[in-house]
């Protein structure tokens, strides 16, 4: 299963789509919030399943969840925005809410700024932004390929 992540469009999705329409091997699209409209339209305009989580920006929206914890593929992810886990000082806390949900993967969004690593088993990425991102960075989203459990992961500069 092939998963484009992305975050922190803040209304401006025509590089998602760009991509999207150049790439048509998608099975799946996570959007981590700050902006969750966005998410729904890029549902709406590929077709292509997209579990949305609010962010910090999302406060018209009651709908959207803003923690998944969802397994696809054998592998156990959880999404959020990051905002709840003070992950603009450090990932500490998001990092030891993975472990205690025993997840393969956390993804979130909130900084701006892309991050793929890896501790004590556990995957730690952040997409970055697609339209804004922060100290300099290129404007990123993110890739993350799982098959039987295992998972492939990249960061894409636009």
């Amino acid at each position: 299963m092939k998963i484009l992540v992305v975050s922190d469009t803040h209304g401006s999705i025509g590089n998602v789509i760009e991509h999207l329409e150049k790439d048509r091997s998608y099975e799946m699209v996570i959007h981590l919030g700050d902006n969750t409209e966005d998410g729904k339209a890029i549902s709406a305009l590929t077709g292509i399943e997209t579990l949305i989580v609010k962010g910090n920006c999302d406060y018209k929206d009651d709908t959207s969840p803003e923690e998944i914890f969802v397994e696809l593929e054998g592998v156990k992810l959880f999404a959020t925005h990051g905002h709840k886990y003070g992950v603009k000082r450090d990932i500490a806390n998001i990092f030891y809410r993975g472990k205690e949900l025993e997840a393969d993967i956390v993804v979130f969004g909130h900084t701006h700024i892309s991050l793929s690593i890896e501790h004590e088993k556990l995957h730690v990425f952040n997409p970055g932004s697609s339209s804004e991102p922060r100290l300099g960075m290129k404007p990123s989203m993110g890739i993350l390929e799982l098959k039987d459990g295992a998972l492939e992961k990249k960061i894409i500069e636009l």
